[in-house]
């Protein structure tokens, strides 16, 4: 009964949404599509997700996207990202959508590799283009923040505060660039050299050259949007802020570089 009353509502919204649903070739496309989905085919759920999407139906979508998505589908997985991250048919939650968007990114899905940032590419380069991104605590919702002069994870809405980008530092005496971030208050995070030592906020003469490592493995081969979970070579961890071969951790409840770090995602929104 359950099913027979989504096709019924099936057939009423493509009759009222007409070319919305374009995806599929005709009626008896769009039917089977959702017969699929309801038998628990993922490649099914994400189109029929679509076509709810398409019809403005943004809470259904977000619901049959997950479906797909938790079958490991790659594309299902990003539009869950990309409907966390901006509140679309459910609640804003940017820990759901790092979960989703680094599911994705693992499959080799190029868009939502692009929400994490690295700077693995950066150092010895004198000019690098702005690129501004928030640092969560992963797996959860708070952010690196500047409170006064010290560094902390709280959560909050976007602001100068928590809002970082990447500027370069030039080596005097090798002439050699190195990645160091500030936010955008004005406020860089800093660090002491060849030690263990807390970490803090500052000028730019007293900046940490910093580093942080690409978190999804390179995939072997083209991976298509079907990927299932068993296909992927390590889930999504989160990656760490590396300085001086230090990690950013905590220590008498302040952060600090040590050996042991937070795992961290650099995301951008």
């Amino acid at each position: 009964m359950k099913n027979l009353f989504k096709l019924m509502l099936l057939t009423i919204t493509m009759f009222i949404a007409g070319s919305s649903f374009a995806l599929a070739g005709n009626d008896n496309d769009s039917i089977q599509i959702l017969e699929k989905a309801n038998q628990g085919d993922p490649v099914a759920q994400n189109h029929y997700a679509y076509l709810l999407y398409k019809a403005s139906k943004k809470e259904e979508a977000k619901e049959w996207f997950e479906a797909s998505a938790r079958q490991g589908v790659a594309h299902s997985q990003r539009c869950l990202g990309i409907f966390y991250s901006k509140g679309i048919g459910c609640k804003r939650d940017y820990k759901s959508a790092i979960k989703w968007y680094g599911k994705a990114a693992d499959r080799g899905d190029s868009f939502a590799r692009k929400h994490f940032f690295t700077t693995g590419d950066m150092f010895g380069k004198s000019k690098i283009p702005e690129t501004k991104f928030q640092i969560f605590l992963h797996g959860t919702n708070k952010t690196l923040t500047c409170k006064g002069n010290e560094l902390t994870f709280e959560e909050g809405e976007q602001n100068d505060d928590n809002t970082w980008t990447v500027e370069t530092a030039r080596d005097k005496s090798t002439g050699h660039y190195s990645p160091i971030l500030k936010s955008l208050s004005g406020k860089y995070i800093t660090g002491k050299e060849r030690d263990n030592g807390p970490a803090g906020l500052g000028t730019i003469e007293a900046a940490a050259d910093i580093e942080v490592g690409f978190p999804f493995p390179y995939p072997e081969k083209e991976q298509g949007a079907n990927m299932r979970d068993s296909d992927v070579y390590e889930p999504y961890q989160g990656t760490n802020l590396i300085h001086d071969s230090r990690y950013l951790g905590i220590e008498n409840g302040k952060l600090y570089w040590g050996d042991e770090g937070f795992k961290l995602d650099f995301f951008i929104k």
